[in-house]
């Protein structure tokens, strides 16, 4: 089993998506910054709100 925690980590081009996976011991096994980046400026989709 294991146990997989996303979060949003403070990087140096802004916020970056995560995903930490433990095995069943809580040992940390993988840590997996995605790839594709996200638009984090509400401004651009205040007006979908």
């Amino acid at each position: 089993m294991t146990i997989g925690i996303t979060l949003l980590e403070k990087y140096k081009n802004g916020p970056r998506n995560l995903l930490v996976l433990f095995d069943r011991f809580g040992e940390q096994k993988l840590v997996y910054a995605k790839v594709h980046t996200c638009d984090f400026d509400v401004r651009k989709f205040a007006r979908y709100v």
